[in-house]
């Protein structure tokens, strides 16, 4: 919306910059289910339960920003140096970048391509068992173990798109025409990456899964601690310790983002 930001007015004193405020629409709906229980049988309070979370987000495309600029730093009203040979070169403070802009013959162009709506869905599995077992009427126990699930992120037409090292290739989980239809990117963004050298590689020609990322389902955390009860009467004091490992999935939000901008789908 607006012009385009301009740069290279003025020698270089002047520039111009389109509107700067931008909008990401998106919708994020979340779904959570969960239960807990307890059961108590004579020195043990055994405690269990499980939780399931789906996160749907739609990211719609960005409206707002100027996403076009052009640069009128080309030299063409400048003096042609005799000296360069076969590297043509400007005479040394020759030139009107005001001309330049007037003839309307700019150095650089650039635009910025705004990848079409997504619909990503993340989940979440989950379920834990810990038994706290008073040993005496001073000492506490708890043993406990939690099982994490997290699936990769998935993408309603799979536009998911990242690197792979071992074959040094850009890896796709669908056909590049495919998202080009989507208009998750453009054919012209593919061949400018592709006339430097870049390699497109679907995720079964690289060996990788559907969705680029092999699962973790080894995700089990121990936990273990202790509670001692300190003196008697009306003045006691308990003394507490445990362990136990903590694992957090990686934000939606910050996957989105970064894949967005991930060849082919940003140029």
């Amino acid at each position: 919306i607006g012009l385009p930001d301009i740069n290279g007015m003025g020698n270089g004193f002047m520039t111009y910059q389109g509107p700067r405020a931008s909008v990401a629409p998106s919708v994020t709906r979340t779904l959570i289910a969960d239960q807990n229980y307890s059961w108590v049988r004579g020195k043990h309070e055994l405690q269990f339960g499980w939780r399931y979370r789906s996160e749907y987000v739609d990211m719609f495309p960005e409206v707002g920003a100027t996403r076009v600029g052009l640069n009128f730093s080309s030299l063409a009203t400048s003096l042609y140096d005799t000296r360069t040979g076969r590297n043509p070169g400007a005479v040394a403070r020759t030139g009107n970048e005001w001309a330049n802009l007037f003839l309307g013959v700019s150095g650089a162009y650039t635009t910025s391509f705004n990848p079409h709506t997504m619909r990503w869905l993340g989940t979440e599995y989950a379920g834990y068992i810990q038994d706290n077992w008073r040993l005496t009427p001073r000492l506490t126990l708890n043993a406990g173990l939690r099982y994490e699930y997290y699936p990769p992120f998935r993408e309603q037409n799979g536009l998911l798109a990242g690197f792979d090292t071992k074959t040094k290739s850009v890896v796709t989980a669908v056909p590049i025409d495919r998202m080009i239809e989507a208009r998750a990117t453009m054919a012209s963004i593919v061949q400018a990456y592709q006339t430097t050298g870049v390699k497109f590689l679907q995720a079964a020609e690289a060996g990788l899964p559907e969705n680029l990322l092999y699962p973790n389902r080894s995700d089990f955390n121990p936990r273990v601690g202790f509670a001692y009860r300190l003196g008697s009467g009306k003045r006691t004091m308990s003394v507490r310790g445990g362990y136990g490992l903590y694992r957090f999935p990686l934000a939606m939000r910050a996957f989105i983002n970064t894949n967005r901008s991930t060849p082919p789908m940003q140029g």
